[in-house]
C-alpha cells in the first residue's frame, strides 16, 4: 500500500504514519520523474483546506496516473465536517 500525504502542521504526516505501510510526500513527489504510480491499495492523506482539497494535492493528483483495484482519502480537520470530501472526489474521478 502507497499513502501520499501532504502535511503543514504535521497531523496529517501522523494520519499517514499511523495508517502505514509505504508513505510519500507529496511536495516531493511532486518534484520527482515519477510521475505513475501503482499498488494494491493507494491512499491520500491531507488537511481539509477551506472546506477543499489543497492545491498542492489536486495539483499532484491531475498529473500523475494511479493504478489500484482500492483507493482511499483521509482528510483531517480540527473540529467540525468541513465538506472538503465532496470536493476531493470531483477531483479523484478525473
Amino acid at each position: 500500500m502507497k499513502v501520499f500525504y501532504f502535511t503543514s502542521t504535521g497531523n496529517s504526516l501522523e494520519v499517514a504514519k499511523a495508517i502505514g505501510n509505504e508513505i510519500i510526500s507529496i511536495p516531493q513527489a511532486l518534484k520527482s520523474a515519477e510521475k505513475s504510480f501503482s499498488d494494491d491499495s493507494i491512499g491520500f492523506v491531507f488537511p481539509c483546506y477551506a472546506g477543499c482539497t489543497p492545491f498542492i494535492v489536486e495539483e499532484f493528483i491531475n498529473k500523475t496516473s494511479f493504478k489500484a483495484d482500492y483507493f482511499f482519502a483521509v482528510m483531517t480537520y480540527g473540529g467540525y465536517d468541513c465538506g472538503g470530501v465532496t470536493h476531493f472526489n470531483k477531483i479523484a474521478k478525473k
